[in-house]
């Protein structure tokens, strides 16, 4: 795992023991960009699917408490998690950050963790989706090397068009 992690956190795999906790903190995260009773709440809330589906997950934990600060999910092209990567990409999915924890860059080193992912596992891009209204992660992504990609924004549901973001992997030999 990362050795880039900031003091104090380490960044992991997510095991099995995680899933509720990261479930309620993924959640918690999400609430203020989504609308009251939308189904993906619960999506984002039920870790378990997704864990036994995707291709990769990470956490960041607190070193000293053990405390779930952050998490991450990888899904590579053609697999039931993946919404926008073609086959020979990976996708982020469901970036979260306490919001005890926010500044600490941990997101960061969540993105630099899928970043390094996608290296070694051959990947051409590293893609993700997000919300207009979600600027401290664009930020994060922008800082990483992501460049916008407008040709392939699209609309999850009818009035809500997210962004997309491709980070080409440098030495990408899929």
């Amino acid at each position: 795992m990362s050795d880039l992690s900031p003091d104090g956190v380490i960044i992991r795999a997510m095991q099995e023991s995680d899933l509720v906790g990261v479930g309620e903190m993924t959640f918690t995260t999400y609430i203020p960009y989504e609308e009251p009773n939308s189904p993906y709440l619960d999506i984002l809330r039920d870790v378990a699917p997704r864990f036994r589906e995707a291709t990769a997950h990470f956490v960041a934990e607190d070193a000293a408490t053990g405390e779930i600060l952050g998490a991450v999910t990888l899904a590579a092209g053609g697999s039931p998690w993946a919404a926008i990567a073609a086959d020979d990409e990976i996708e982020m999915r469901m970036l979260a950050v306490d919001e005890s924890a926010r500044g600490r860059g941990i997101g960061t080193s969540l993105v630099r963790e899928c970043q390094e992912f996608a290296v070694q596992n051959g990947y051409r891009q590293l893609v993700l989706s997000s919300q207009d209204t979600m600027t401290n992660a664009h930020r994060i992504y922008e800082r990483a090397g992501f460049k916008l990609e407008p040709s392939r924004f699209w609309d999850p549901i009818p009035g809500l068009t997210v962004r997309c973001y491709v980070w080409l992997v440098p030495t990408a030999t899929r």
